[in-house]
């Protein structure tokens, strides 16, 4: 599909973490591998926004936090309701 669409490279995640071009991983994997992407993307100088939950648990989320904070690396993360019924909601009133 990126060559229907002119995406000019594409790969898995090595390809990714590697590129110089690419300033921030957007995390879309499943739960249990956020903190393991998330933190082999701070080791590789990339910013990153993951989906909630940002850790299953307190520990590997600070520990998360500390190796980007020494690296001076942005960490963000959505609710997993961005589009759901009480922001719709909200939206409309």
């Amino acid at each position: 599909r990126a060559k229907e669409y002119g995406v000019p490279e594409w790969g898995g995640v090595d390809a990714a973490l590697n590129h110089p071009d690419v300033e921030i991983i957007v995390n879309l994997t499943i739960p249990a591998a956020h903190v393991e992407v998330a933190t082999a993307a701070v080791n590789a100088g990339k910013h990153v926004w993951t989906e909630k939950p940002f850790s299953l648990d307190r520990e590997s989320g600070l520990a998360l936090l500390k190796t980007a904070d020494a690296a001076g690396i942005r960490l963000g993360c959505a609710p997993d309701t961005f589009l759901g019924a009480g922001l719709q909601t909200a939206r409309r009133i």
